[in-house]
């Protein structure tokens, strides 16, 4: 009966120990805290504006935009990984190593009434989109919204990019 008691005191404590969007956003803040140590805060920026994808500017609008190879994870409510295929452009705003992490995000996304999906990249890198859309210039839109909505809650990237899949 107690090593009972012990084997299920310890499933207990194993499942508090399972990251969560929040642990995994105080995580990548205590991170870029620590890059930020011993630089010039104006120093800091230029860093982290050099690592950005270029910025492209569409009637009036302008978005980051990156080229990868991307595939379908995972869309909330969604019978299959099929309906969420990756389209021209694809605004990330989030990128995790976990994939739990993201689906809990694009979740969340989706009952702000995003259509959001979770593209998979490499082995082990699963970006976040606020939207699947055809044209640059929505892309940009979309972007520019999110970001309005949505200011600073970036995980893992900066601000939305509007990532191309390599084909």
């Amino acid at each position: 009966m107690r090593k009972l008691l012990i084997a299920f005191a310890v499933l207990i404590a194993l499942g508090a120990c399972k990251p969560s969007e929040e642990n995994y956003r105080l995580a990548y803040e205590t991170a870029r805290q620590r890059d930020r140590e011993g630089l010039d805060e104006g120093v800091y920026e230029l860093m982290q504006q050099e690592k950005l994808p270029p910025m492209i500017h569409v009637l009036g609008d302008s978005v980051r935009v990156q080229r990868l190879p991307l595939a379908a994870f995972y869309c909330p409510g969604a019978d299959s990984v099929k309906t969420c295929v990756p389209q021209a452009y694809n605004v990330a705003v989030a990128l995790y190593k976990m994939p739990t992490n993201a689906r809990a995000h694009a979740d969340r996304l989706a009952d702000e009434g995003y259509h959001s999906a979770v593209l998979k990249s490499g082995a082990s890198l699963y970006y976040v989109m606020a939207g699947l859309v055809e044209s640059l210039d929505s892309a940009a839109r979309l972007s520019r919204r999110y970001d309005m909505s949505h200011a600073g809650e970036y995980i893992g990237i900066p601000c939305p990019v509007a990532i191309q899949p390599l084909r």
